[in-house]
């Protein structure tokens, strides 16, 4: 028992390192939303919920939690009905709802590539929305030169 809690102490000093106090959640009210994703039958408390934004960060987190032999648990909104989000006892869960930025666009073919969680942007919505109304745009005017 006494090995646990010095772990859990560890884990807590080694992410408040990474991470800004803010993105690093401990307090019993900040942990009881993460106690479960969208299916609240099982539930558990992990020790703490960090909340990276760069893939450094995340590679800091599990490197602290491997050398700590820690359990980590991904999550993205929380909404799965598995339970796959479901934290492990004595485990941290990996917060991923800061992922959310476009990285790069190329307007040329049309694609963009996106942080983990960005599918939910409002930034992605719009420019699907502008390339929508380009596209449509484009056709329109074929459409009409053709006929011309």
């Amino acid at each position: 028992m006494n090995s646990e809690l010095e772990s859990s102490n560890n884990i807590l000093l080694a992410l408040s390192e990474i991470l800004p106090e803010k993105y690093l959640l401990t307090s019993k009210e900040d942990l009881k939303p993460y106690e479960c994703d969208g299916m609240p039958a099982y539930q558990r408390i992990p020790i703490a919920v960090a909340l990276p934004s760069t893939v450094e960060e995340v590679q800091k987190i599990i490197r602290a939690c491997e050398s700590l032999r820690i359990p980590v648990v991904a999550r993205g909104a929380g909404t799965g009905l598995s339970g796959g989000a479901l934290p492990h006892e004595g485990g941290i869960i990996l917060g991923l709802s800061r992922f959310n930025t476009i990285l790069d666009i190329d307007h040329e073919n049309m694609t963009m590539r996106v942080a983990a969680r960005s599918a939910k942007s409002g930034n992605i919505r719009g420019c699907c929305a502008l390339w929508f109304v380009l596209c449509a745009r484009s056709v329109i005017a074929d459409c009409l030169f053709d006929w011309w």
